[in-house]
């Protein structure tokens, strides 16, 4: 993974200023519009998306104390990935959310729809159908992720 002290051509005890400078200096020297070609302006914007990424993580105190334990563990070989409990956690926090959301949408849907509400009743197929969404949600997400980090 990218090394962002060398991204942006400085030490990792850099202070706060020194990043900020440097990488305003950056951004001001690959501007894609200092260049003509259009090479040279595909690989300024390419340097350009890469100073902003690590200014991105540098600049912000918390990202950087978790990028530095991740740099120096690997003696400054980086690389971050998300931990898998916190994709874990924000898929059950949408999948609780859906279901919520759901339930109140379902609620107003019969309130105002009685006829229908006669028809389908309190039925437990409404409920199996909504855990076969989430079940295919979960499947599909888990298989995602299992492809990507083999």
């Amino acid at each position: 993974m990218k090394n962002y002290y060398d991204i942006l051509e400085i030490h990792p005890d850099s202070s706060h200023e020194v990043i900020e400078a440097t990488y305003k200096a950056l951004c001001k020297h690959y501007n894609p519009q200092n260049f003509s070609d259009r090479e040279n302006k595909l690989q300024a914007k390419r340097r350009t998306n890469q100073i902003k990424e690590a200014y991105k993580v540098l600049s912000d105190s918390r990202k950087r104390a978790k990028y530095d334990k991740y740099y120096k563990e690997k003696d400054g070989h980086v690389e971050i990935r998300k931990s898998p409990i916190e994709t874990v956690l924000v898929f059950l926090a949408l999948a609780v959310l859906m279901v919520i959301i759901g339930k109140y949408i379902g609620d107003i849907f019969f309130k105002y729809f009685a006829k229908l509400t006669v028809i389908i009743g309190n039925s437990p197929i409404l409920s199996i159908i909504l855990l076969f969404i989430i079940v295919g949600i979960a499947i599909h997400f888990f298989w995602k992720n299992f492809k990507k980090n083999r």
